[in-house]
């Protein structure tokens, strides 16, 4: 049987003994524990929770993103309804905007106000002397029955503690008394009047009216059928009455200074009013009136003159008064809103019961009248009032007039 033959491989190259090599192969491989159960749910839990964990991670910058801003909305939209509401509401109680574009007014477009001065000494000393009935009084002395009731009706006036009056039985003030208090009063004592520089009647340019002080004396106030429904006993009639003005409209242009109310072209202290007051020594009457001198009080001509607003002009002294008017004017949109929308009465809208011209000095003296009558059962003897009959408050409801004015002022408004 024929031998196999091996041949061996031969290298090319330098002649020398040939040289067996070798191949090697390298591996690498892991021995892993055998398979079981609980190797498999070991490894399945440990991969369910990296992957539980990624995703959580993954959600939660998503989900404070989304809850930050449903706040900033939530907020958002519970500002604006609160601007909204706070909008409306205002809107409900004031719909018309008060808007004030300061505008020069010349002077002679503004009537002069209405000056009414009332004397300090309220009695005539001829009448009736409230100092000497008083004195008799402390000093236990007789007085007739003419000074005592001279004394009860000017206790509304002069006692302010209402000392030797009887409350109870002066509380009303009859007719005959009315009558008898009006005539008593003392007049203004005056003289030297000016108007822009000339001379001026001052009988026929001050008229007389009632007022809280008693008797006074009113310069450039409407006249008393312009101003009053029943004037009566409380204003004189050779007042001049408005020419060339009203209320809502004012002057028209072109006319000269021969109207009424007066009214002034310049400014300085001869472009207006000047008089001399006076009273003689033998009329005064301290103990009725603690400073001698003047009340004066300044107001529209066609309003009535409210003596609480005064200032003083003492005796033997000079006094000058400059006056600064304001003048609001309301534009005629306004018209076509409701009263109860824009709160207020513009001129012709409301028409009060004893006066012709409402205006808010005119309807806070009628609702004084008015609430005084319902309170204390009796009204002032300087106010008007809208029943068929009033009875005049005496001495005894003094202190009810005095309490009804100071309530009157929050409880009603004009």
């Amino acid at each position: 049987m024929p031998k196999r033959k091996c041949d061996r491989p031969a290298t090319r190259g330098k002649k020398g003994p040939a040289r067996r090599t070798q191949s090697t192969t390298s591996a690498s491989f892991a021995i892993t524990p055998p398979f079981t159960a609980s190797n498999f749910w070991a490894n399945e839990s440990a991969t369910s929770s990296r992957s539980t964990s990624l995703q959580i991670n993954d959600c939660l910058p998503q989900i404070c993103c989304r809850v930050w801003w449903a706040l900033i909305i939530l907020v958002a939209f519970f500002m604006s309804s609160s601007l909204i509401r706070k909008s409306y509401f205002k809107w409900q109680s004031s719909p018309i905007i008060v808007t004030f574009a300061t505008r020069e007014t010349p002077i002679w477009e503004i009537p002069f106000p209405a000056i009414t001065i009332c004397p300090e000494v309220n009695a005539h000393p001829k009448v009736f002397n409230y100092s000497d009935v008083y004195l008799k009084y402390r000093m236990k002395q007789k007085t007739t029955e003419e000074e005592d009731t001279y004394f009860r009706l000017y206790s509304t006036i002069c006692n302010e503690h209402l000392e030797f009056v009887d409350q109870n039985a002066t509380k009303l003030m009859t007719n005959d008394e009315f009558v008898m208090f009006l005539g008593s009063f003392a007049d203004l004592q005056m003289e030297q009047c000016s108007w822009l520089g000339d001379s001026l009647s001052c009988e026929r340019s001050f008229t007389n009216i009632l007022t809280s002080e008693g008797w006074c004396r009113t310069f450039n106030m409407l006249h008393p059928d312009e101003v009053y429904v029943n004037a009566g006993e409380l204003s004189e009639n050779h007042t001049r009455r408005a020419q060339e003005w009203s209320l809502e409209e004012g002057y028209p242009a072109g006319v000269g200074l021969n109207t009424y109310p007066r009214r002034t072209m310049l400014t300085g202290a001869k472009a207006g009013l000047q008089l001399d007051l006076f009273v003689d020594d033998s009329n005064l009457d301290y103990l009725c009136s603690e400073i001698s001198g003047f009340k004066v009080t300044l107001h529209h001509p066609a309003e009535i003159p409210d003596m609480d607003t005064h200032f003083r002009i003492p005796m033997d002294e000079a006094a000058v008064v400059a006056i600064k008017p304001s003048m609001i004017k309301t534009s005629e949109e306004i018209r076509s809103y409701s009263i109860y929308d824009r709160l207020c009465y513009l001129p012709g809208e409301r028409q009060l019961s004893n006066y012709k011209i409402y205006t808010q000095q005119n309807c806070m003296v009628e609702c004084l009248a008015n609430y005084t009558l319902h309170v204390c059962g009796c009204a002032g003897f300087y106010m008007i009032s809208q029943e068929d009959v009033t009875h005049m408050c005496g001495a005894g409801s003094r202190k009810c007039l005095e309490e009804a004015r100071g309530k009157i002022v929050p409880m009603h408004n004009c």
